[in-house]
């Protein structure tokens, strides 16, 4: 930002903006957190940053369920 190294940016789901998802000119209210920029208000909807979360959480939980399955003998 402002001429230094680029910084990810993070919607307000913690997941990381789809390329080209922030609109010039537009106002947005964003946090410093740790080693990113957190949107904490936006008015444009990441759809697909939202899809890729829904599925990575649905893959998360699938291979939890495999683990937690009793052993067939």
């Amino acid at each position: 930002m402002n001429g230094g190294l680029p910084v990810e940016i993070k919607n307000a789901f913690s997941v990381s903006l789809a390329s080209g998802s922030l609109l010039l000119n537009n106002t947005l209210v964003m946090a410093w957190v740790v080693d990113h920029y957190q949107l904490l208000i936006s008015a444009n909807v990441d759809a697909s940053a939202i899809l890729a979360a829904a599925v990575a959480a649905q893959t998360a939980a699938a291979r939890r369920r495999l683990r937690w399955q009793p052993r067939q003998r």
